[in-house]
């Protein structure tokens, strides 16, 4: 942190809203001094190199007023458009909700004595008939963090066909409950390990930072190799369900749909594919698991193991599963769909709101200080004047200070603390995870004095390509040693 301290008759406040001002239009950008992944500008610059604009004092009060006054409007705005969002949010949960609560859509008003042969439970008799357990090996099960990892749903797909009535919701006339395993095939994605890094085959394949609810980011998607055996096993088709089985506890379960955006897609087993069986409707089955990602299900069948949550395939594949007939199953959709969209451009406005208040603050403070924002005040002191005063009243009472001698006290600390100082590549090759920069600055042991020499040791190393960069989800910065990720 670098202080300030204006001295009187300027006011703070006219001075700290131009530091905003110049922040928000990218100069002090500019004016810094780029390391890795961090930015800095030191007092010199900032004092020697930075222009400030100075008005009469009258004038910078003015301009202050105005500034506070519209801000506190653009703040009341943006307030009411963010509880706006909330309640979008929250109706969208309403949405999915709803959706497998039988209560989006009214009954139909025409069904017939056909309606029988439409059920349901005539439905799901043919779903277990047809998809039932089979005769097959099971595959060995292994562990890696926890995590049970199998090459397909064998395992799963034996679960009990019963569920515990009592611990169940009534359900519309003409639905029943299902088990997961029992509408659709459940597979964990394939390990990544190092043997996988490189080979024959490589191919595109999704994690978990690339699984958002109802939607993929595609902007980072990564390679390893699939051979042609594998690639039948975790290729993604049209209307597969990918969810997150690793993550933090109110985000485990995340899932999106493939609409066949890239081809010759795979998933990794950070992630698990549901892929419906004939007469379930994937749109209805991503409603249900958006639905128990904000109700809270997939959370309470969870295994924690510190801040991360597994959702387990097993678990998943045992979880019940609200199954109306498939007619009324694409009716839901559809509706669900009509709303969604709604939702979506009543989203595009709000956000066009926040973006109209933005463009207001920039405006503003572009006015503040091109002397439009406010008229001039006649009869002020001028801001030269002002400062006149000020260097005037500075050489009479503050002398000069004496420079520090070479080899002060100062410069014998900071002599010290380079000599006791760890150098960045030995912690990097010392520490058994990633380090973000915050994390090595402080077991370097070098002091706030030398922070540019921290930043200059570790851009060297960065050039030299000794240390790789890395984010995490949440796009937090990783440092490691380059020798260690080989």
């Amino acid at each position: 942190m670098t202080r300030l301290r204006v001295p009187a008759p300027f006011s703070p406040k006219f001075v700290a809203y131009q530091f905003l001002f110049l922040w928000r239009e990218n100069y002090l950008r500019q004016k810094s001094t780029q390391h890795v992944s961090q930015a800095s500008i030191n007092s010199q610059t900032l004092t020697e190199t930075i222009p400030l604009l100075l008005a009469p004092k009258q004038e910078q009060d003015a301009i202050v007023v105005e500034l506070e006054r519209r801000f506190d409007r653009l703040r009341s705005v943006e307030h009411a458009t963010d509880m706006a969002r909330t309640r979008l949010r929250d109706y969208e949960e309403f949405i999915v909700q709803a959706a497998i609560e039988g209560t989006l859509t009214p009954a139909p008003s025409d069904a017939g004595p056909e309606a029988a042969s439409d059920s349901a439970s005539v439905l799901l008799a043919g779903l277990r008939q047809a998809w039932g357990p089979q005769a097959k090996p099971e595959h060995k099960t292994t562990r890696q963090s926890g995590m049970p990892l199998f090459a397909d749903d064998a395992a799963v797909r034996s679960v009990p066909a019963d569920l515990p009535a009592a611990t169940l919701e009534p359900l519309p006339e003409g639905w029943v409950w299902a088990r997961v395993s029992e509408v659709g095939r459940v597979t964990l994605g394939r390990q990544r390990s190092p043997q996988h890094h490189a080979g024959t085959h490589m191919r595109p394949y999704l994690r978990v930072a690339n699984v958002f609810e109802d939607r993929f980011d595609f902007s980072n998607v990564l390679e390893m190799n699939f051979t042609p055996a594998e690639f039948e096993t975790y290729a993604l088709q049209h209307g597969d369900i990918l969810l997150n089985e690793g993550q933090s506890p109110e985000l485990v379960g995340r899932p999106a749909m493939f609409r066949g955006e890239m081809e010759g897609l795979c998933f990794q087993n950070t992630l698990i594919r549901f892929r419906a069986y004939p007469g379930v409707s994937p749109g209805f089955a991503l409603l249900v698991f958006r639905a128990y990602l904000h109700n809270g299900r997939f959370r309470s069948i969870a295994k924690w193991t510190t801040n991360i949550a597994h959702l387990g395939a097993q678990r998943f594949a045992q979880l019940e599963f609200p199954l109306p007939p498939l007619v009324e199953q694409e009716r839901i959709v559809a509706e669900a769909a009509r709303r969604h969209d709604i939702a979506e451009t009543l989203r595009a406005t709000l956000s066009s709101i926040l973006a109209q208040i933005d463009g207001a603050r920039d405006l503003a403070l572009a006015q503040a200080f091109t002397g439009t924002l406010v008229p001039p005040i006649s009869g002020d002191v001028s801001a030269l004047t002002m400062l006149e005063q000020i260097r005037e009243l500075r050489s009479t009472q503050n002398e000069p200070k004496p420079k520090a001698p070479r080899g002060g006290s100062m410069n014998r600390a900071a002599s010290q603390r380079r000599k006791a100082r760890v150098p960045l590549r030995q912690l990097l090759e010392e520490a058994s995870e990633p380090l973000s920069p915050e994390e090595l600055f402080a077991a370097s042991g070098i002091g706030e004095d030398l922070i540019d020499e921290f930043f200059a040791e570790l851009k060297a190393e960065h050039q030299a390509g000794r240390v790789q960069q890395s984010f995490d989800a949440q796009g937090h910065v990783a440092l490691t040693l380059l020798e260690r990720v080989r």
